[in-house]
């Protein structure tokens, strides 16, 4: 397997993800190939994020599928929050109790306060 490292979609980009059948928003952060990367080169950026933190997003991504209305808009988050957390993989409230903190605050426009909203609302 060849090894993949996180970048992220630059503003006005969508990627399609044929392995995920999905498309891939501006902002997400992906996990890619070097061969990937040199296809996408104007379209992705390297994400910044640490080894440790990497470790944490995979580690903690979600695995199941669920319901993407799943129970996420009665959490009474603002709707930009819970379209960044579908958009990174969470779509379900199960998804985000597993989440490391450090993988939600990962992802673009989520910092350590709406980790704290998104704690609060699922517990």
């Amino acid at each position: 397997m060849a090894d993949k490292k996180f970048y992220r979609i630059k503003p006005g980009n969508t990627i399609y993800i044929l392995a995920e059948e999905r498309e891939a928003q501006a902002g997400e952060l992906i996990e890619l190939t070097q061969g990937q990367v040199d296809a996408w080169k104007d379209m992705v950026e390297p994400a910044g994020v640490s080894d440790k933190t990497m470790a944490a997003i995979t580690s903690s991504a979600p695995t199941q599928t669920g319901d993407p209305d799943e129970q996420l808009t009665k959490l009474g988050l603002e709707a930009s929050v819970i379209q960044k957390l579908k958009e990174s993989g969470y779509t379900t409230v199960e998804s985000l109790k597993e989440a490391e903190n450090s993988a939600l605050s990962a992802i673009k426009g989520i910092g350590p306060a709406t980790v704290q909203e998104i704690r609060q609302a699922i517990s």
